[in-house]
């Protein structure tokens, strides 16, 4: 079976079994591996739950891990589907890596993250490469073609990855850069080389205006029209852009934004268009960094608010808990009407990263 076609079998098998439960997904995958992929649990190359003792009564279990001549290679951690990547599935993973001294980690979830753990650097640095789950998947067709038993090979898999993450680093710095200016400075540039005048130039880029807009992504799948006949369909893919906070750190280091040693990391919710977060009492009396993403717009607003700005008193409070509760609107303000606190915070923003 050729890579390609292999991946939409995994996709198809993926979209059929979205949201079932826990012991439905690790059977799947179970089997993705085994009848897809090529490994044999007789000859020892794939390995169910291991329990992985951490003294004399913790221990750690694994979902899957892959192995060649008997030795660990990849470790493939599960979680539902219909429940997008959390800070703590990717430390859970992490964890279990550093446990069995492997580089290679796979988390799949709403999609595929794939790890290659660098141990001279610290967690958050860690790279990743995201894979959706979409027919004819171009990541996709690639990592049929590198976990597939015959073909495993760890340096490969990192040089994938490397490649792969300075793709997605050079596309953001890009992205950023492109602006109306900037390319009404290329229109510029090319007109005068054309051989027209500089002033006839800008009266015409003064009287223009230019909007840049991603394209719409689309899902292409095979359907049937009303005749029976098979034939090419596609579907709008309405996405949102779900970052892990350590998407977002490795996002401002690249963005040369310093982050403080206290970091809150809120996404904003699509039912009241706020950022919702829980913080520790302590934090206002520290150089504190507030990280907002904008998961809609694709927008990352960095919030630096110096040591003593605000006591822990000038928000609320949920007592239960003995944590600040933030409720920050688009306009970037703290508000709880209801127990009279308002802390205006745009004044604290110190760069939007676009992605």
């Amino acid at each position: 079976m050729e890579n390609l076609e292999t991946w939409n079998k995994v996709v198809k098998l993926f979209k059929e079994n979205y949201s079932r439960y826990e012991y439905t997904l690790q059977s799947l995958w179970e089997n993705i591996f085994k009848e897809l992929l090529h490994y044999s649990s007789l000859d020892n190359e794939i390995e169910i739950h291991r329990s992985i003792h951490l003294g004399s009564t913790d221990k750690v279990i694994p979902d899957i891990i892959l192995k060649k001549d008997n030795k660990d290679l990849v470790v493939v951690e599960l979680k539902l589907s219909n429940t997008n990547i959390k800070e703590k599935y990717q430390q859970q993973l992490f964890s279990y890596l550093k446990q069995l001294k492997v580089s290679i980690g796979i988390l799949i979830s709403d999609k595929i993250y794939l790890f290659s753990y660098d141990y001279t650097k610290e967690d958050f640095e860690q790279q990743c490469v995201e894979i959706d789950f979409v027919y004819s998947s171009v990541l996709g067709e690639k990592f049929i073609q590198l976990f597939d038993k015959h073909n495993l090979d760890v340096e490969l898999i990192k040089e994938f990855v490397i490649k792969n993450c300075k793709i997605k680093d050079e596309y953001y710095k890009i992205k950023e850069i492109t602006t109306e200016e900037y390319v009404k400075d290329v229109l510029k540039n090319s007109y005068k080389a054309l051989g027209y005048d500089e002033i006839s130039i800008n009266k015409y880029l003064e009287n223009i205006v230019i909007n840049l807009k991603d394209k719409p992504e689309y899902d292409i799948y095979k359907c049937r029209s009303s005749s029976g006949e098979n034939r090419v369909c596609s579907t709008l893919i309405n996405k949102v852009h779900n970052l892990s906070k350590n998407d977002a750190l490795r996002m401002c280091a690249m963005n040369n934004v310093p982050i403080s040693n206290y970091v809150t990391f809120a996404n904003l919710s699509s039912k009241d268009g706020k950022y919702p977060a829980n913080v520790k009492l302590d934090y206002p009396n520290h150089d504190w960094t507030l990280i907002l993403n904008d998961e809609y717009n694709k927008n990352l607003h960095i919030l630096q608010i110096p040591a003593n700005t605000f006591s822990y008193k000038d928000f609320y409070i949920r007592t239960d808990k003995n944590l600040i509760v933030l409720l920050i609107d688009t306009s970037f303000v703290d508000a709880h009407p209801q127990s009279n606190i308002e802390n205006r915070l745009y004044k604290f923003k110190v760069k939007t990263i676009n992605y």
